[in-house]
């Protein structure tokens, strides 16, 4: 029983370090930047540089026509429910105030839809400033032998997106049950449009989670190289 316990905590380590395998910020990041790349909700993604073999982030046409297009079929469906006076809220309560706050979470949709899609393109270089301040960061904390440890980053990041994932498949799994239990069916532009922004909103906060937990990580990192 013993020998049992004991070797447990090695093989579940070795087999997690086969999955996690991250030996740079870039590798450890590939997950959640492809995932935003599908979303639209930024152009890069990882990949490695043809001369040096070393990895970086490049800009694809695609992620500028894919962030667009998401954009305009946010801008459409909001105007489909606008003009047929279609609303989630619509379908639990018809009064004055349902349908003034239709009209504002109309408003706040497409401007919502303008900040996730049109602002990352147009500020998308802070974003890969920020990756290589990171990156360079990395590189000069392994040589005063002090390096990040890729592996709990990548499987942090694994974790936080699996739990976004289960609550906003709980979440829309709820609407759905309520919808089908009154007998609704909504139009698929109101469908898309409430269920495809909550999975925005969530990999947008992860993304804005990762870079301020990556900066508390090295600025720990520095204190304790630092002897503070």
């Amino acid at each position: 029983m013993l020998r049992v316990v004991s070797r447990s905590p090695g093989f579940w380590q070795r087999f997690l370090r086969r999955i996690f395998r991250a030996q740079d910020f870039y590798s450890s990041i590939r997950l959640i930047v492809g995932m935003a790349l599908l979303l639209g909700i930024t152009p890069y993604y990882v990949t490695r540089d043809g001369c040096y073999g070393e990895q970086m982030v490049r800009e694809p046409w695609f992620g500028f026509a894919n962030a667009i297009i998401r954009w305009l079929m946010f801008a459409f469906c909001y105007w489909h429910a606008h003009r047929h006076n279609d609303s989630l809220i619509g379908y639990f309560m018809r009064n004055h105030i349902s349908e003034v706050s239709s009209r504002l979470h109309d408003i706040a949709g497409v401007g919502t839809a303008v900040v996730l899609f049109i602002m990352p393109l147009l500020m998308r270089r802070h974003l890969r400033r920020a990756i290589e301040t990171l990156v360079r960061i990395d590189r000069r904390l392994r040589r005063l032998e002090n390096p990040v440890d890729y592996f709990q980053v990548q499987y942090s990041i694994a974790v936080v997106l699996l739990l976004v994932t289960i609550l906003d498949a709980a979440i829309i799994t709820i609407c759905v049950v309520c919808l089908a239990q009154m007998e609704v069916r909504p139009s698929w532009e109101l469908t898309f449009v409430t269920f495809y922004e909550l999975i925005v909103v969530s990999m947008t906060i992860c993304m804005f989670c990762l870079l301020a937990v990556s900066v508390k990580r090295r600025v720990r990192l520095l204190h304790k190289v630092s002897g503070l």
